[in-house]
């Protein structure tokens, strides 16, 4: 709760840890070598939901990944504030560093070099499904790495992938799940509670030094 504070609120800069890589190599060279077979593996080769029947062709795996994101790119309200937007990111990448995602360390790499850069994707702050997923408010999360969307930096509004290639970074082409990986998690709401937990401390604290 701590370093999510500190990260979103005093910008502390944030890294992926050393040990998290090699898990994160092996989860994706497991995906590989899923994807590389020849029968369906949900996640990976056939549609979503009811498209589930449809195999989805080697070559067109990352359209695949990149159509779940236009497919979620939805949601209405206002926006996110800063510090909140900053949580969702640190909370997805600690997320996917665990290993379990199947995801690139290049994608995570991506998601810390933006957060830590103050590129900020605009993520409405209604829309979620919430127990299958954070799905829409993370796919304009994802869209930033692809340069979908917009991007905040600075106050300034700009094209996600024009923000990114103003800092030196460049736009990620996906892979076999790894548009799955990127939305398919509770990173909002993990982000919000652990801000919304270091205010209730703090209050708290208050409560209890003005008290006595």
């Amino acid at each position: 709760v701590s370093d999510v504070w500190q990260v979103s609120c005093l910008q502390s800069p944030c890294s992926l840890a050393d040990d998290a890589r090699p898990l994160v190599r092996r989860s994706r060279e497991l995906v590989e070598s899923l994807a590389a077979q020849p029968r369906a593996i949900y996640g990976i080769n056939p549609g979503f939901g009811p498209l589930s029947g449809f195999r989805i062709a080697n070559e067109d795996q990352a359209q695949h990944q990149i159509n779940l994101l236009h497919h979620l790119f939805v949601g209405q309200g206002a926006l996110f504030s800063e510090a909140e937007t900053r949580a969702i990111m640190v909370a997805r990448a600690n997320a996917l560093a665990r290993g379990y995602s199947g995801i690139r360390e290049e994608l995570i790499d991506l998601l810390i070099a933006a957060l830590n850069k103050g590129i900020l994707p605009e993520i409405p702050s209604e829309g979620s499904v919430g127990a299958s997923g954070d799905l829409a408010p993370l796919a304009h999360m994802g869209g930033l790495l692809v340069g979908m969307g917009h991007a905040r930096v600075g106050g300034r509004r700009l094209p996600a992938g024009e923000a990114l290639r103003q800092a030196g970074l460049t736009p990620a082409v996906l892979r076999a799940k790894e548009g799955l990986a990127l939305v398919n998690g509770t990173s909002v709401m993990t982000g919000l509670a652990a801000l919304a937990t270091h205010e209730s401390q703090k209050i708290l604290h208050w409560m209890e030094l003005l008290a006595s």
